[in-house]
């Protein structure tokens, strides 16, 4: 049976994918269409990679003249389009805006680089700037976010982009320095969306409504009160899956179709179901000094708790 490279799933770019199988000498074809089943006689006799530019179900078989033909395998390859619509984000004493061209500006405070143009000072005053500069070495952007005293973009590709104070690790590039200019946050692709806090940042997989099925929400920085929700209190410069209970609902299909980054504690909306067509859940975690995580306590949470609404 033949196999796929790389395996179906979704992705927020094209994808080429190739098509093997172990039997030497063996002839593979595939269809497309998602209704033509292939055999020795039907199906597109496979030679190159094929282009996945949209979504597609690739069904493919193998076969030898004189040998029974292997079983269909089949898949579905989900090409997510993200795209970029003029948008505006205030951190704490800096703006940042992208428009119709991808490019981003920021303005204000940039005494730790958040705006992103290779300096800690501006044409204005010692520290920023009160006309508005073109980040560097950053295009093809679809959405934004301020934090405190750092700023992320996501780019069309998936990636995600960060720059400003990295204190505790928030600029997700696996340090702790500053960068006046935007760094790749690693180990993460094909994100769909991000948010952030005062000193953490929140991404979140391929998915949930806001663009197919989830990876989950990713999460990095400072954790000093579990806003991370990986169960610990320790800060994190590269991204670790928020960890929902194991006895919650339907905990295994947990698609977020909503989630924000606050000042020291995080919120999700998901729903249940492997298609995340189910009810909707409130989740919150991280600080709890004001009773913010809804959970009729005012003690911090490492990972999310659910919220009743009466």
């Amino acid at each position: 049976m033949p196999t796929f490279s790389p395996d179906p799933n979704k992705f927020t770019t094209t994808q080429s994918v190739t098509l093997t199988t172990e039997t030497t000498g063996a002839t593979i074809r595939y269809t497309t269409d998602s209704m033509t089943e292939p055999s020795e006689t039907v199906g597109t006799i496979y030679t190159t990679p094929i282009s996945v530019s949209s979504t597609m179900e690739i069904k493919a078989v193998a076969y030898i003249a004189g040998w029974e033909t292997s079983q269909v395998n089949s898949g579905t390859y989900t090409i997510i389009q993200l795209l970029s619509y003029p948008s505006i984000s205030a951190g704490y004493s800096h703006t940042v805006f992208l428009g119709d061209t991808t490019t981003v500006w920021a303005w204000g405070n940039n005494f730790y680089g958040q705006l992103g143009n290779g300096t800690m000072s501006g044409s204005e005053f010692y520290g920023g700037t009160a006309i508005p500069v073109q980040v560097l070495n950053l295009t093809d952007v679809v959405a934004i976010a301020t934090g405190y005293i750092h700023t992320v973009a996501l780019k069309s590709d998936g990636t995600v982009w960060a720059w400003g104070s990295n204190f505790a690790g928030v600029l997700g590039d696996g340090t702790t320095d500053d960068s006046l200019t935007p760094v790749q946050v690693v180990n993460l692709t094909d994100v769909v969306a991000v948010s952030a806090g005062f000193d953490h940042t929140l991404a979140v997989g391929t998915g949930s409504y806001l663009g197919g099925y989830s990876d989950g929400i990713w999460a990095w920085g400072w954790n000093g009160s579990g806003q991370l929700g990986d169960g610990t209190t320790e800060n994190k410069s590269t991204p670790v899956l928020v960890q929902y209970p194991q006895d919650g609902p339907g905990i295994e299909y947990q698609v977020p179709i909503s989630f924000s980054a606050g000042e020291l504690h995080s919120a999700a909306l998901t729903r249940t179901g492997s298609v995340g067509y189910g009810p909707v859940h409130i989740w919150t975690w991280g600080d709890n000094m004001f009773g913010q995580l809804g959970d009729g306590t005012t003690e911090n949470k490492s990972t999310p708790v659910l919220v009743e609404i009466p």
